[in-house]
């Protein structure tokens, strides 16, 4: 694997980087570490299908049962695709007592999907996430990448309805978390 000049990486005295075992060719003697080749195919294909986990169990030399070990103790992997919109909805200790448990209670109603579900269309992945850092905009969902603050189950319904419509919702406050 070439690896750009411009990364200026330390090199081991094979010319090949040191210390980075995610840098990885057939070729090399190294195996590489399971979590970046994992995030890798999650990057390019949004969650983790079981012949892309069997290829990078096989690349770190680790049994499949092993590589499903790795992506199922980390809450980032997916082992479904995702929804083509995502629902995000704080569990932060300001978001429980302002009412998020009911608007998850109310998303699932609405769509037939819970935490960590996507609907049976494939519309709609709905989360639960421990804290946006937004507690005083308590309760917080983000829908896709746009934060929505003081969220009551009436705009929320809203905001469903527009996204099945094709309409665009609104744009809110957007969090620099989710920008990542």
């Amino acid at each position: 694997m070439k690896v750009p000049a411009s990364a200026n990486l330390p090199t081991s005295s094979n010319g090949r980087p040191s210390g980075h075992r995610w840098l990885w060719s057939p070729s090399s003697p190294e195996r590489p570490s399971i979590i970046p080749l994992l995030q890798e195919v999650q990057a390019r294909l949004g969650y983790l299908p079981r012949d892309e986990v069997v290829k990078a169990a096989a690349a770190c030399g680790m049994s499949v049962t092993q590589a499903y070990a790795v992506a199922t103790f980390y809450n980032f992997f997916r082992l479904r695709p995702p929804g083509r919109h995502t629902i995000r909805i704080c569990r932060g200790t300001a978001c429980h007592v302002r009412g998020s448990a009911a608007l998850l209670d109310h998303v699932e109603h609405l769509l037939g999907a819970g935490d960590g579900e996507t609907t049976e269309d494939g519309d709609f992945s709905v989360e639960t996430v421990a804290c946006l850092g937004c507690c005083s905009r308590a309760p917080v969902v983000v829908v896709d990448e746009t934060v929505h603050g003081r969220v009551g189950r009436q705009e929320l319904t809203r905001l469903i309805r527009r996204l099945r419509s094709g309409v665009a919702a609104p744009r809110r406050e957007r969090h620099e978390h989710d920008a990542r």
